[in-house]
């Protein structure tokens, strides 16, 4: 590393020959590019990086990406992400979404809708209901019901009837009647009427009779009497006649 006896600046190892081409750098450009660079860099780099950009990148992009991008993203991704995400999302959205979703749905919804729907239902449930309910209920109602009604009915009618029938019975109980009595009434009446009458009967009886008596004696007496007389006058006339006799014969 001695200096070149032609010129004191210029190392042997870079003066190749003094015959033949010079090929050298003087050292005070050494010393001078740390202050230059600086400079100059600002002003030459966007004039020829657009030249050199498109040559450089294809070539030099594989092979420092590997290596840089593990370094850089965790430091550059939480700046950038915010100002781009609202403006990449909706180009990006619909293009991947129908490819990403079936794949990510069946992992993912497991596992995040027990933990979400608590949080949600709440919240959407109001909102929603009134708008789906229409149209689900008729499709879904004709399905299900059969399924449901025989496990739960059991179940909530204990509960549910005690509170409800005295709402809706006088409420149902009028139009109900008419339609449903002639239906049930000749099936009902033959077995309930045995168990019903010797208990209600005395406490019925002496209400009704006076009222219905005046009524019904003059449509029945002349039917039942021609039919019920020969029967009854044989056991009746040897008891009353006695009594009956001393009161009507001075009459």
């Amino acid at each position: 590393m001695g200096k070149c006896p032609c010129n004191k600046h210029v190392t042997r190892e870079r003066h190749q020959s003094i015959r033949g081409v010079v090929q050298f750098v003087p050292r005070s450009s050494h010393r001078l590019a740390p202050i230059v660079a600086p400079i100059v860099a600002p002003i030459v780099a966007p004039i020829v990086a657009p030249i050199v950009a498109p040559i450089v990148a294809p070539i030099v992009a594989p092979i420092v990406a590997p290596i840089v991008a593990p370094i850089v993203a965790p430091i550059v991704a939480p700046v950038v992400a915010p100002v781009v995400a609202p403006i990449v999302a909706p180009i990006v959205a619909p293009i991947v979404a129908p490819i990403v979703a079936p794949i990510v749905a069946p992992v993912v919804a497991p596992i995040v809708a027990p933990i979400v729907a608590p949080v949600v239902a709440p919240i959407v449930a109001p909102v929603v209901a009134p708008v789906v309910a229409p149209i689900v209920a008729p499709i879904v109602a004709p399905v299900v019901a059969p399924i449901v009604a025989p496990v739960v009915a059991p179940v909530v009618a204990p509960i549910v009837a005690p509170i409800v029938a005295p709402v809706v019975a006088p409420i149902v109980a009028p139009i109900v009647a008419p339609i449903v009595a002639p239906i049930v009434a000749p099936v009902v009446a033959p077995i309930v009427a045995p168990i019903v009458a010797p208990i209600v009967a005395p406490v019925v009886a002496p209400i009704v009779a006076p009222i219905v008596a005046p009524v019904v004696a003059p449509i029945v007496a002349p039917i039942v009497a021609p039919v019920v007389a020969p029967i009854v006058a044989p056991i009746v006339a040897p008891i009353v006649a006695p009594i009956v006799a001393p009161i009507v014969a001075p009459m």
